[in-house]
């Protein structure tokens, strides 16, 4: 199944996407996410997730250039192009390179059901 990726500017599939190997949030852990799963599709509480994302940025020092109200449709745009009911959802800031903005990625993949044995 296709996992779906907002980079930046584009929508594209997950082996489209890419990170430059010098961004600050590989290379210094410099950055901030938030990872949820979908009820029927429906994020859970994305609202909060998406203001303690913000709130984590903030105490980082690392400016957003979206709003809250654009992530929020990013993360329904990624999900609509989602054909599993049941996803995870993920929304990453990292540092970049020094010279350029903060990366936005949002994402999606299937959520796998869990093993019986657990």
């Amino acid at each position: 199944m296709a996992y779906f990726v907002y980079n930046q500017v584009e929508y594209t599939s997950l082996d489209a996407s890419h990170l430059n190997i010098l961004d600050l949030g590989l290379i210094r852990g410099y950055g901030a996410f938030e990872y949820m799963r979908t009820y029927q599709k429906q994020p859970f509480k994305l609202d909060e997730h998406i203001e303690r994302l913000f709130q984590s940025c903030e105490m980082l020092d690392l400016t957003i250039k979206e709003t809250k109200k654009e992530i929020f449709a990013l993360c329904e745009n990624i999900l609509n192009q989602t054909v599993a009911d049941e996803c995870k959802l993920g929304i990453v800031i990292t540092g970049n390179i020094p010279t350029k903005d903060p990366n936005l990625f949002v994402f999606s993949s299937p959520l796998e059901e869990m093993k019986k044995e657990w």
